[in-house]
């Protein structure tokens, strides 16, 4: 099985800050066999007829 950890929270409060730190440590110290980042941003949805 393969670990995610994942990120949320209100815009502004610096998770993007805590998750490129907490990606560095995983790299520097070998933590996982990969690290990949993916940004998503929730966006307003609106359904035509």
């Amino acid at each position: 099985m393969t670990p995610i950890l994942c990120l949320v929270g209100v815009l502004g409060y610096r998770q993007t800050e805590v998750a490129s730190g907490v990606a560095q440590v995983a790299i520097d110290q070998s933590i996982f066999d990969d690290v990949a980042w993916v940004a998503i941003w929730e966006s307003e949805l609106s359904q035509t007829s």
